[in-house]
């Protein structure tokens, strides 16, 4: 997972990098935009890091309700536990995505803003929707 969540930062920083040498540029003036894309990154990954947090909290619960055999508890978890995470998820994926500029320009700056915001966009929407396709 930590693969496919970082390989898209160094395929970026790779194509910046040669499309500023073929532009007669230094490879170097990529790395800007490689790293407001991983600015961008942070505040994406949010949701993913929450909804894991959320699971270890709610496996222990599941397993004790499984081993007692209560299949109303592990119902009643499951529903919770899902309920939880669609609201939790929507809501910072909805925040990153609808504010990407002003979020990065809070923390970064200005110029991360301006190069991040859209990638931003694309990235929390993708990145919100990720763990739920693990389910």
């Amino acid at each position: 997972m930590n693969l496919l969540f970082q390989s898209d930062l160094q395929l970026l920083g790779w194509f910046a990098a040669e499309s500023a040498e073929h532009v007669g540029r230094a490879a170097i003036e990529a790395d800007t935009l490689a790293g407001a894309y991983a600015n961008a990154q942070l505040f994406c990954f949010l949701p993913y890091q929450l909804l894991l947090s959320v699971t270890f909290v709610l496996f222990p619960m599941l397993a004790e309700a499984q081993r007692d055999k209560d299949r109303a508890a592990v119902a009643r978890y499951v529903r919770m536990g899902v309920r939880l995470a669609l609201v939790l998820a929507g809501l910072m994926v909805s925040v990153t995505a609808g504010l990407p500029g002003p979020l990065l320009r809070l923390i970064f700056g200005a110029e991360s803003a301006e190069l991040g915001a859209t990638g931003m966009r694309i990235l929390a929407l993708g990145s919100g929707l990720l763990p739920f396709l693990g389910c």
